[in-house]
């Protein structure tokens, strides 16, 4: 008897499920974004899918697909890559990041929080 097929990515019942595969694996879709987080040598680029942020928030909208449409990539200076994982995993799973302990105790969450607003939402 052969064995039951797996499931592929994209046969998942909700939207939200077959997006969070792109979190582990953009290249399964080709992105159309990048975005340069840091600064100096500990710059990061991570990639991305535009329609997935534009969902999520009004400014990647406007940065991505309105008024202020801006290059393929995007430079966010003021904001590690550990900070933006937090809207990438939103803007792909409708989760947030999870919150490690000693992110909290040494208030880097607030600061991060500050840092996402004053860079990304303002």
């Amino acid at each position: 008897m052969a064995a039951p097929r797996k499931k592929l990515w994209h046969e998942s019942k909700y939207l939200r499920k077959r997006a969070a595969f792109l979190l582990d694996d953009v290249d399964l879709i080709p992105t159309d974004v990048s975005f340069r987080v840091g600064k100096g040598q500990n710059a990061v680029l991570i990639h991305g899918h535009k329609i997935f942020y534009a969902l999520v928030s009004p400014v990647f909208q406007a940065m991505l697909f309105g008024s202020l449409d801006e290059q393929k990539s995007i430079v966010i200076p003021d904001v590690t890559s550990e900070a933006f994982q937090c809207p990438k995993t939103y803007a792909y799973s409708d989760s947030f990041a999870p919150v490690w302990a000693d992110n909290v105790m040494d208030g880097r969450v607030e600061k991060i929080h500050d840092k996402l607003t004053h860079a990304i939402l303002l």
